[in-house]
């Protein structure tokens, strides 16, 4: 009877320690990971071995709770569908102001020579104005996508909003200004048209989520254009 209780005596110690290096193991694991570890260790232990937690079946710092929607030790990205986004105002916020950036866009890009021939002669300054102004469009879209990513959205969008309504309105009086001025506007407005292609896409990720990005993107170009078909032109 003494040597059956003792025996058990030592089971149960053997019991005990394995239960406390069990969870100082999972604790520290769970220090490592910077979060809670949710599923069991794999740990083996046998009679010559006290070595626990061999490995870790997967990183529960990156676990991915369902197939549509991941999840990180980091902020929680949302992904909004498109049939969802119909729901949300920024679809139509965000379609609004881009039907007030690419409506401008192609009124000046059609029309900037037929305009300027009502008060400049010389055809071969005007193609130039239309090469250097396609120049600095291409340079604009790398500098307001900086500007951007320095600032918002929003303070990035009022900005070029604004200049373009100073310029659009006061394209009037460049006849009084000459050659010169008339080019300078001209390069000037279409310095602001990458609001449309640059910071469109950009601000779309950042409301709807990355994974529907390019249909997001589409469905809001799709509504500029309908729109477009009833506004008026010249």
């Amino acid at each position: 009877e003494t040597t059956v209780f003792i025996f058990l005596t030592q089971e149960e110690t053997i019991s005990s320690e394995l239960t406390i290096v069990y969870e100082t193991s999972r604790q520290s694991c769970s220090k490592e990971l910077g979060g809670t570890v949710s599923k069991d260790l794999d740990c083996r232990t046998t009679i010559n071995n006290d070595k626990l937690c061999e490995s870790l079946e997967e990183d529960t710092a990156n676990v991915n709770v369902d197939d549509d929607q991941t999840y990180s030790n980091g902020p929680v990205e949302l992904h909004v569908s498109p049939k969802e986004a119909l729901k949300v105002r920024e679809f139509y916020l965000l379609s609004i102001v881009c039907i007030c950036s690419h409506h401008p866009f192609m009124f000046v890009n059609v029309f900037y020579k037929t305009y300027g021939q009502t008060f400049i002669s010389d055809d071969t300054f005007l193609s130039t104005i239309g090469s250097v102004a396609g120049a600095v469009h291409a340079l604009s879209r790398v500098i307001v996508g900086l500007l951007q990513d320095k600032l918002s959205y929003k303070l990035t969008m009022l900005l070029l909003l604004g200049i373009k309504t100073v310029l659009l309105f006061t394209l009037v009086v460049t006849p009084y200004g000459g050659k010169v001025m008339y080019m300078i506007w001209i390069c000037g407005l279409f310095a602001t048209f990458p609001l449309a292609f640059v910071c469109i896409p950009a601000a779309v990720a950042e409301v709807f989520g990355t994974k529907y990005t390019a249909e997001m993107f589409g469905m809001v170009l799709f509504a500029t254009v309908s729109v477009e078909q009833g506004l008026p032109t010249p």
